[in-house]
């Protein structure tokens, strides 16, 4: 695991930078924007706010989701591991770990991103949900990823032979949310070093 001090931190062969920066992300929805924004003049408390949000969610999924669009989200973790082409580990971490700023995830995440700018991104859900968070996040917190957003989306993001992994999501705690991301992120490693045999 690299330092919490300094994002994607090298370690092991300078010359020998990442091909692939799997992350997965874990959000929480933001209570004050809600209140803000979908029940101005009602005077809800941001608990409340939420729960009225993912109520209304519930009645209008199929499946009873509460899970509340990106936009009144807000990331709580982000874990990412570098891997060569050979797919062997090179370094995984959780941004900001242990105390888990959700300004400064992000921006750990758009400076990592930048210098690891040859990189291709591996993601779960990440055309639907991760980037998009962190997107909006950037503008949030005025993080600035202009090399980001002057590219495609599509030059960023790794082929589609490689697997995308969907699994459900927790949102219990940010203790649990990390854990989510380490397992999906391991996970993937796994099935890319089984693919590469």
């Amino acid at each position: 695991m690299t330092s919490n001090s300094e994002t994607f931190r090298e370690t092991g062969d300078a010359g020998s930078g990442p091909a692939y920066l799997i992350l997965d992300t874990e959000s929480v929805p933001d209570g004050k924007l809600l209140a803000q924004t979908k029940y101005p003049g009602e005077n809800l408390s941001p608990e409340q706010a939420v729960e009225r949000a993912q109520a209304e969610a519930r009645e209008r999924s199929r499946d009873g989701s509460d899970f509340l669009p990106v936009s009144f989200q807000y990331p709580v973790a982000v874990c990412v591991a570098r891997v060569s082409a050979d797919f062997r580990l090179q370094a995984i971490t959780a941004l900001d770990s242990p105390q888990f700023r959700p300004r400064e995830i992000v921006g750990q995440f758009w400076r990592g991103l930048t210098h690891f700018n040859r990189a291709r991104l591996v993601t779960f859900n990440g055309r639907g949900f991760d980037l998009p968070l962190l997107e909006l996040a950037a503008f949030r917190y005025g993080v600035n990823a202009r090399e980001y957003f002057q590219r495609s989306r599509r030059d960023r993001l790794a082929n589609r032979s490689m697997p995308f992994i969907r699994l459900a999501k927790s949102r219990k705690s940010t203790t649990t949310a990390c854990a989510t991301c380490w397992t999906r992120i391991l996970y993937f490693f796994a099935a890319g070093s089984l693919v590469a045999n």
